[in-house]
């Protein structure tokens, strides 16, 4: 949930429009004030992600450390280090999903509160990843890798809301303080024409335990004509109820219609379905049965592909998840380089490709490389696995699991 109250717009002196968000509010406009909001919202890319939804989970990816609300219910996610070699990876940008290169982004970004500032692995710092090329990549799965990080020459106040941001400002203007990440290290070519693979704000394993302690609650980045802020929030959007509105404290109507059942019922209930009455303080009895069952997971190890040898020219046999609600895909391949295309089918005969494709877990060092994604199912019947993307022959094991 973002949590602002007005938004003013002007321009800077190099032309650029620049959008204010600040925490001011003039009841007596509100209403108004509300609708300049959500357009100032939608032109700015503000959208928002729950810790604890399937987005929230895909966003933390590898993330180790932990990952909470804020015991100072601030907005935004709390991530502290009380084990030893655990690390921060947010992902908020997947090149998988649209082409951006390093030469349109201008800003990236992240806003929240540095707990504890002891050590120099305290601080977050932003990953850009580009896709490899299969020519000069700096590591298997990317081609180049760009950091900015803190460089120790500002003052970070212990609890202030800062914006930090590398390469350039945002050009969505926040009333807080913004701090340059000026220490740029470049893994690879870095060159303006390659494409964005990943953005990802991290912290360092290495970091002494407790050491990281910080509440993030926007990323963001900039190209010439698109802003994304990505929201971090806790609890789900509530909308603002009407005046006399029922409310964990106000049950006046309710507390009324209960004292009417009370005088009702005399002290007494029943409950069996017999002619006879049961005292209220007894015990109850209740007939039938009431379940206590849990949705069950559906599938076994490789029920889909085991030990399966793959080219270009290969798809998946098709699958039918359209009974179920969830399903997902896990396993592993011996290709850590390039994507596995997922293909969606009303009927098994026509498939059509989807954004979302399968990435080898770039933190598995040794083959085969494990691959993990989940689908909320909205109106799909049959899945397969695509692999036009590979080079070479390849094994492939693969789990479908439905929910």
């Amino acid at each position: 949930m973002v949590r602002i109250s007005q938004a003013s717009q002007s321009v800077n002196s190099s032309g650029e429009q620049i959008v204010e968000i600040s925490n001011n509010r003039d009841p007596a406009t509100s209403s108004k004030q509300d609708e300049q909001i959500a357009q100032t919202l939608n032109k700015n890319g503000y959208a928002q992600v729950l810790l604890t939804s399937t987005n929230g989970t895909a966003v933390k990816a590898d993330t180790t450390l932990t990952v909470q609300d804020d015991p100072e219910k601030r907005e935004g996610w709390n991530c502290v280090n009380p084990v030893s070699s655990t690390k921060l990876n947010l992902y908020y940008f997947s090149g998988s999903n649209e082409i951006i290169t390093l030469g349109e982004l201008s800003s990236v970004y992240f806003k929240g509160f540095i707990n504890v500032n002891t050590e120099f692995s305290s601080l977050p710092f932003i990953n850009v990843y580009t896709k490899p090329t299969g020519s000069n990549d700096a590591q298997p799965w990317y081609h180049s890798r760009i950091t900015y990080e803190y460089n120790n020459d500002n003052t970070i106040g212990i609890g202030e809301e800062c914006v930090f941001f590398g390469k350039g400002s945002p050009s969505t203007e926040f009333n807080n303080r913004k701090i340059q990440l000026n220490n740029v290290i470049v893994d690879g070519q870095g060159l303006d024409s390659e494409e964005i693979l990943y953005i990802v704000v991290s912290t360092n394993s290495l970091a002494t335990v407790n050491s990281v302690d910080t509440t993030l609650n926007i990323l963001g980045f900039n190209t010439s004509n698109i802003r994304r802020n990505l929201v971090l929030t806790t609890e789900p959007a509530s909308l603002p109820l009407p005046s006399g509105a029922a409310t964990s404290i106000l049950q006046t109507t309710a507390n009324g219609h209960l004292s009417s059942i009370d005088s009702a019922l005399g002290g007494t209930l029943q409950v069996n379905g017999s002619l006879f009455t049961q005292p209220v303080s007894g015990a109850v009895s209740i007939l039938g049965n009431v379940s206590t069952s849990v949705p069950i997971v559906n599938g076994s190890n490789n029920n889909y592909m085991n030990g399966v040898s793959v080219t270009s020219a290969s798809n998946g046999s098709s699958y039918y998840v359209g009974s179920f609600s969830k399903f997902s895909f896990m396993g592993n391949t011996t290709n850590q380089n390039e994507q596995i295309n997922i293909e969606f089918s009303p009927d098994g005969t026509n498939w059509y490709r989807i954004n979302t494709s399968l990435y080898p877990t770039w933190t598995d060092p040794t083959s085969p490389y494990d691959f993990y994604q989940s689908f909320n199912n909205e109106c799909v019947a049959y899945v397969r696995l695509n692999f036009s993307s590979y080079t070479g022959t390849h094994t492939v094991n693969c789990t479908i699991l439905t929910q």
